[in-house]
């Protein structure tokens, strides 16, 4: 849910994203985005469409802040549950390297994989979810 934005977005979004790991970074490809009004809505789409491929296994919640830098990268600031992250968006992997140099970060902090899974075992990891 998402419950303010700087898009011309309803408040909950349904998608699907297939990640496509690159040697910095990975590539989103997203087969299914739809929007609604309410959670509800929402859930019975899911419930009708998904409900024998996809089942529930954790939520979080999370806020944000994006930046657009003048050569049309993003830089994202999120605190989830009380945890903070960074992520750095742009159309090439040399991008990607230039963002992580700025920001004086190393690879090794760099999530692997799709965030969402990521964010799940750091919760676990942290006794927020079972």
């Amino acid at each position: 849910m998402i419950p303010v934005n700087i898009w011309n977005e309803k408040k909950v979004i349904v998608t699907i994203k297939n990640t496509k790991l690159q040697k910095i970074g990975k590539k989103s490809i997203i087969p299914v985005k739809e929007q609604f009004n309410t959670e509800a809505e929402a859930r019975a789409f899911i419930e009708k469409n998904y409900s024998d491929a996809f089942k529930p296994d954790f939520h979080f919640d999370r806020k944000g802040w994006q930046y657009d830098l003048p050569n049309g990268d993003q830089v994202d600031l999120e605190d989830i549950e009380a945890h903070f992250s960074i992520e750095f968006k742009s159309e090439t992997e040399e991008g990607l390297q230039n963002l992580l140099d700025l920001f004086q970060t190393s690879s090794k902090e760099v999530i692997r994989g799709p965030s969402v899974v990521a964010v799940r075992d750091l919760l676990k990891k942290w006794s927020w979810i079972k």
